[in-house]
């Protein structure tokens, strides 16, 4: 779902990535996600047996 709001969201602002680009990106964006969520569980779970 991503990729598809790239592909249609960017040449709006100029941006005009290849497929290949795109999944990237999205790739890229789903890793700093899941990195952010198990940093922000480990912090909170720390908290909590605290």
């Amino acid at each position: 779902m991503a990729v598809a709001t790239q592909l249609l969201v960017f040449p709006w602002f100029g941006l005009h990535p290849s497929l290949g680009e795109s999944l990237a990106i999205g790739a890229v964006f789903t890793g700093i996600a899941l990195l952010r969520s198990d940093v922000l569980r480990r912090l909170f779970e720390a908290a909590r047996t605290r």
